[in-house]
């Protein structure tokens, strides 16, 4: 197994507010973001990891 990627996921309530939150705590940067009706994704890169917020 060739692992390309590791990271983690949380679902969350409060979306804008957690997205901020790991921005400016942590001083992540944004990969990508996705919407798609009610359901929203950021992912943040983390070290040569990521973490994905979703609702």
């Amino acid at each position: 197994m060739d692992i390309q990627h590791q990271g983690i996921i949380l679902n969350v309530y409060n979306f804008d507010d957690c997205v901020s939150f790991y921005k400016k705590a942590f001083d992540l940067a944004e990969m990508f973001l996705k919407v798609d009706g009610d359901f929203r994704l950021t992912c943040l890169e983390f070290g040569n990891s990521y973490l994905m917020l979703e609702t």
